[in-house]
């Protein structure tokens, strides 16, 4: 999960588990119809905390370097 530093409505959240259960379903939902309204298939495999963030992104980032 990643928020954008400014944004002072979720500046407190440090963890996925502090959104509940409900609001991640929530947003689970919305991209699922989000890209079945543009004729997409999207499927949620996972739900995964801030660790496994840092991790997606270093290796984003790798990815680019190594080009």
């Amino acid at each position: 999960m990643a928020i954008e530093c400014r944004n002072h409505t979720y500046a407190h959240i440090t963890h996925l588990k502090e959104l509940g259960k409900e609001f991640v379903h929530e947003l689970e939902q919305f991209f699922v119809n989000y890209h079945q309204l543009t004729g997409n298939v999207y499927r949620v495999l996972d739900v995964k905390g801030p660790r496994a963030a840092r991790q997606c992104i270093r290796n984003g980032m790798r990815a680019v370097r190594s080009g």
